[in-house]
């Protein structure tokens, strides 16, 4: 068994979990696993997202600020694109620091949910689904990746599994935001099975 204490990502100022800015995270995960664990568990957003969705950009006076109420429609990675008081503004992608985004689908905040929870299996089904999911628009490619990584908990017999998540993200998501975060995930999963660099 595995015990992480997590800090919250998703809303530094005011973090969802009710204990406060960190929570206790428990997930059976075998030793040779740890390493690789403690790298998706850190890297998944925390369930359970409340308020509007926000963003932290750098503006022409090189100062972050916080750009409030916005809606996010797309992502790739030239900019960002949103709505606020129903406008449709963008920002580029390099100036954003940080995006929280509000509450996704109803099966993405559940599998996200199940993952803290350790109940891997019901998170794998819910963000399978969640990856079919339009509304928000944000929401699929995130699922896919959070998908990829609840695979890649479940142990080494489904990192084959895990790996195709990530490759599906590629596939459909080529030029998205989070291609970095994607590439570092499919190498360190691809590292972890023991595949050899090519």
């Amino acid at each position: 068994t595995l015990i992480v204490t997590e800090a919250c990502p998703r809303m530094p100022r005011r973090c969802p979990s009710p204990t406060g800015a960190r929570r206790r995270l428990v997930l059976p995960i075998r030793v040779p696993f740890r390493l690789l664990a403690l790298f998706v568990l850190f890297a998944l957003p925390l369930g359970s997202a409340r308020g509007n969705g926000w963003i932290e950009v750098l503006n022409s006076r090189g100062v972050f600020e916080t750009v409030p109420d916005v809606e996010i429609e797309s992502e790739t990675l030239e900019q960002v694109t949103f709505k606020q008081n129903g406008r449709d503004r963008n920002r580029r992608s390099i100036l954003i620091s940080r995006i929280h985004y509000g509450p996704g689908s109803e099966a993405y905040e559940q599998g996200l949910k199940a993952i803290e929870a350790g109940d891997l299996v019901n998170a794998v089904n819910l963000l399978g689904s969640a990856t079919r999911d339009t509304q928000p628009p944000w929401v699929a490619p995130h699922a896919q990746l959070a998908l990829a990584r609840a695979q890649a908990l479940r142990g080494p017999d489904h990192l084959a599994d895990a790996l195709a998540s990530v490759q599906q993200f590629l596939t459909d998501s080529p030029n998205h935001r989070l291609l970095p975060e994607a590439l570092l995930l499919q190498a360190q999963l691809a590292s972890a099975r023991g595949d050899e660099p090519t």
